[in-house]
């Protein structure tokens, strides 16, 4: 399984060729009979091959819908069969791999880490990332490189997974997040993406958190947005938050204060003190 990786791109490659069929649809049915997992694979249509993956006995199995002798394509349900097949690679690499990310605790088919981030000699915080640029550039490729990330190796495995497979149930579909805790108590939050053929991480929109607890923005929001630096927090806080406003178009005034509104209506963005 560990080889997928490096084969994959040839595979993926190789399903632009005409003569291949299309990829096969992928369904779960836990702790199911045999009986039970033909009868989930007979939800796909006729002449298809459907993976069904069992999370609870870590199976999978594979069948090609047929219909039943005498009848065709346009037959119901009841007159098909499901034929039991051997799984094949990479496919059951992925379906397995599937497995044992679900299988990884916390159990279920969402993974959250939380991992502190410090910048060697540079002080770092929430701000800093909110934008594609070096700092982020650092930070994302830090990530993939924490050995608290227990499930990493599985992610690799899944590389690809969209390509491969028809996702029937969007609800099974892998997800990984990373809370990434700084030293200034700000915080923001990477996702995984699995649906590409190589490890892709991005910082989740609109995630950032600074120390006051004001969320940091990454674009304009409709309505009005409040923002409070009185507290305890990084003294820097207001400072930086008034550069991503800045980037992001909104006016703000120089008079001093530690609370304001930002709102978004009428084709204007303005941040002002609030009454």
């Amino acid at each position: 399984m560990r080889a997928l990786a490096g084969g994959l791109a040839i595979f993926l490659a190789s399903l632009a060729s005409p003569a291949l069929a299309t990829p096969p649809s992928l369904l779960w049915c836990d702790g199911c009979s045999d009986a039970q997992k033909r009868t989930t694979a007979l939800t796909r249509p006729i002449r298809e091959t459907v993976y069904v993956g069992d999370t609870i006995n870590r199976s999978l199995d594979a069948y090609v819908v047929t219909a039943a002798s005498g009848t065709d394509a346009s037959a119901p349900e009841s007159a098909t069969h499901a034929v039991a097949t051997a799984p094949i690679s990479p496919y059951a690499d992925i379906g397995h791999a599937l497995i044992q990310f679900h299988d990884a605790p916390p159990i279920g088919w969402s993974k959250r880490v939380g991992l502190n981030y410090s910048a060697s000699g540079k002080s770092i915080c929430a701000y800093d990332v909110v934008f594609a640029g070096p700092d982020q550039n650092r930070l994302l490729d830090w990530v993939p490189q924490q050995p608290d990330a227990s499930f990493q190796q599985d992610g690799r495995d899944l590389l690809g997974l969209f390509s491969m497979f028809r996702i029937v149930d969007a609800s099974k579909v892998p997800a990984a997040t990373f809370a990434i805790h700084f030293d200034d108590a700000s915080q923001i939050t990477i996702t995984e993406d699995f649906s590409t053929t190589r490890m892709d991480y991005k910082v989740t929109p609109d995630s950032g958190i600074d120390s006051h607890r004001n969320a940091i923005p990454s674009m304009p929001h409709s309505g009005s947005v409040p923002f409070d630096f009185s507290g305890p927090g990084s003294p820097d806080d207001q400072r930086s938050w008034r550069w991503v406003m800045t980037l992001l178009g909104y006016d703000i005034p120089t008079t001093p204060g530690s609370r304001w509104t930002c709102t978004n209506a009428s084709a204007s963005l303005r941040c002002v003190h609030p009454d």
